[in-house]
C-alpha cells in the first residue's frame, strides 16, 4: 500500500509516536512518502529508526523551501497558475482561508501549493495533527492530492489550539476527510465537542514499539529509598508542582523517598525554587534533558513512576500520556492523575494508583500505599506490561491501521 504522510518537521520533530508509527508502516512493507512541511537538514538528535530505515530518503519537501526569495516568488506564481487551471473554483475556496488572519497563513498556503505535483499513486494520505490535516485537505481541494485522507488528532490541536482559532477552523476538514482518529476516549469526546461527525471518528492510538522497552520486575531492598522517576517537560500541564508537594508530605510522614526528574522546560526555575522551599534538595533531583538511553537506564533503577498531570487554566490536558505507557512497558507501577486521557493508559488499582489532580495529599497517600504494597510491585509491573502489549504495541496496532487504510 502506498501511504502519503504529512507532518510539520522531520526528522528531528519531538513527536516520537509519529515516528514510531511511520517506522512500523515501513517495516510492514508499505511504500511511504513523508511530506514534511519543514526539513531539519542538520538535526542534533534523531531517533535510531531514522538511520535504520533510511527515512530521510522518503522525504518530499515543498520545492520553494531554501530557495532565494525571487525563486520562491516565481515558484509560487507557477504553482498558483497550475492550480487555477486544474481546479479554479476549489482554489478560490481554499485561498478563502486567507481571509482568516488566525487561520492558515499565506506563506503556508503557498508552501503547500508547491506540492501541486503530488503523485496520484497514493492509496491513502495520513496527516498527523489537525493543522496538517487542514493542509493535506488544501491539496485535495486544488486537485493535487487525490487519496482519501485520515487525520490523527494528537493533543494540543484539540485542547489548546481551538481556543486560539475561529470556531470553524476544522469545519472543512471535518466535512471532507474520510477518517479522524484520536488516541483515547477522552480525546474522542473533545473532537466530537468541536463538531466532528461521530461516524468518522475512531479511537486508534499510534502506539509504541514494545520490543524497544526492556521489562524488569521491581523489587525493594530494605534500607533503600523508594525511587520515583518522571520523564516530562517542565511545563504546567505535567503538574510537577503537585508532585513536589506530595513527595514533601510523604517525607514528612516518614517515607524514605527519592524522586528523579528527567526533562527541561519553561518552569525550571520555579520548580527548583519550590523544591528548595520544601526542603527537598537531597530528595528530588532534576537531571535536565537527557538522551533517551540515559532515561531508559534511569527507568531500570526506579521502583515507581509518578505522573501528576493536570488540566491547565487554559484547558490543556494530556491526550493519553505516552510516558505512562513507556513506564509500564518497562515494568514500573505508576501513580498517575485522572487528568485527560491518562487514566485510560493504565489499569488503576492493578498496574498503578489513580489519584485526583492538584491533590498533594492524594499523591502522598499513593506513595504510602505502594510502599505498603511493595511485595506486589512485580505483579503490578507485569499487568502494566500486558496492558500496553494488548492495547498500545505499534506492531499489533499496525494491523488495525492497515485495515483502516484498506477500508478507504
Amino acid at each position: 500500500m502506498n501511504v502519503a504522510t504529512f507532518m510539520n518537521l522531520f526528522p528531528s520533530f519531538p513527536e516520537t509516536y509519529v515516528l514510531w508509527h511511520i517506522s512500523e508502516l515501513v517495516r510492514s512493507g508499505q511504500e511511504v512518502t513523508l511530506y514534511a512541511e519543514r526539513v531539519d537538514r542538520a538535526p542534533k538528535k534523531v531517533q535510531p529508526e531514522v538511520a535504520e530505515l533510511d527515512l530521510v530518503s522518503l522525504i518530499t519537501s515543498p520545492p520553494e523551501q531554501g530557495k532565494a526569495k525571487q525563486e520562491r516568488v516565481l515558484s509560487t506564481l507557477h504553482a498558483m497558475t497550475r492550480a487555477a487551471v486544474r481546479a479554479p473554483s476549489e482554489l478560490v475556496q481554499a485561498l478563502g482561508i486567507l481571509s482568516d488572519s488566525k487561520g492558515l497563513g499565506f506563506s503556508q498556503v503557498v508552501r503547500h501549493l508547491g506540492w501541486l505535483d503530488v503523485p496520484a499513486k497514493h492509496d491513502v494520505a495520513h496527516a498527523y495533527f489537525g493543522m496538517q490535516g487542514r493542509r493535506a485537505q488544501l491539496l485535495r481541494d486544488v486537485g493535487a492530492l487525490k487519496a482519501p485522507l485520515v487525520t490523527s488528532f494528537l493533543g494540543f490541536d484539540l485542547t489548546l489550539l481551538p481556543m486560539k482559532v475561529p470556531d470553524d477552523y476544522y469545519r472543512r476538514l471535518f466535512r471532507r476527510a474520510e477518517r479522524l482518529t484520536v488516541s483515547s476516549e477522552y480525546m474522542r469526546m473533545q473532537l466530537l465537542a468541536l463538531g466532528a461527525p461521530e461516524q468518522k471518528v475512531d479511537v486508534l492510538p499510534l502506539g509504541l514499539p514494545l520490543r524497544r522497552f526492556k521489562f524488569e520486575q521491581r523489587h525493594y531492598e530494605e534500607g533503600q529509598p523508594i525511587r520515583l522517576m518522571t520523564a516530562a517537560r517542565l511545563s504546567e500541564i505535567k503538574g510537577l508542582e503537585w508532585g513536589l508537594r506530595g513527595v514533601a508530605l510523604a517525607k514528612a510522614r516518614g517515607v524514605y523517598v527519592r524522586w528523579d526528574i528527567y526533562g527541561d522546560g519553561e518552569l525550571r526555575d520555579q520548580l527548583f525554587a519550590l523544591r528548595d522551599e520544601l526542603g527537598l534538595q537531597e530528595d528530588v533531583i532534576f537531571h535536565g534533558f537527557q538522551d533517551m538511553n540515559v532515561v531508559r537506564e534511569a527507568i531500570s533503577h526506579a521502583h515507581l513512576a509518578l505522573f501528576p498531570g493536570i488540566r491547565t487554566d487554559r484547558g490543556s490536558e494530556e491526550a493519553l500520556g505516552g510516558a505512562v505507557l513507556e513506564a509500564q512497558a518497562s515494568g514500573l507501577p505508576v501513580i498517575a492523575t485522572d487528568a485527560g486521557g491518562i487514566k485510560e493508559g493504565f489499569v488503576p488499582g492493578k498496574s498503578g494508583v489513580l489519584v485526583p489532580q492538584r491533590n498533594a495529599e492524594a499523591i502522598a497517600d499513593a506513595i504510602e500505599e505502594l510502599e505498603r504494597r511493595r511485595d506486589e510491585w512485580a505483579v503490578m509491573g507485569t499487568i502494566g506490561r500486558e496492558h500496553v502489549y494488548e492495547n498500545y504495541d505499534c506492531a499489533r496496532l499496525n494491523e488495525r491501521w492497515l485495515e483502516l487504510y484498506k477500508s478507504l
